[in-house]
């Protein structure tokens, strides 16, 4: 899935990003019957430049290929599209 924000700044979004991942790993989800699922994340953010990013497809194409980067890169972490 996909989140966006209006207004924050590249390294505000990662900080957030990197708290809530954080988060998920240290929080197991707990079931009813005592069963905790441990759970991680992978995600991939990107930051729209105008000059870069010619429509959605393609603010969406650098984000994905982030995801894949973190996810190739071990799981469980962040990584940032690079711009340019």
């Amino acid at each position: 899935f996909g989140v966006l924000v209006v207004g924050a700044g590249c390294a505000d979004l990662a900080k957030r990003a990197e708290r809530f991942r954080s988060e998920l790993a240290q929080h197991p989800m707990r079931l009813e019957a005592g069963t905790a699922f441990h759970l991680t994340c992978s995600i991939g953010l990107a930051h729209y430049a105008p000059d870069l990013h010619r429509g959605s497809d393609a603010l969406y194409a650098a984000a994905d290929q982030a995801l894949y980067r973190a996810k190739r890169a071990g799981r469980n972490r962040l990584e940032t599209a690079s711009v340019g």
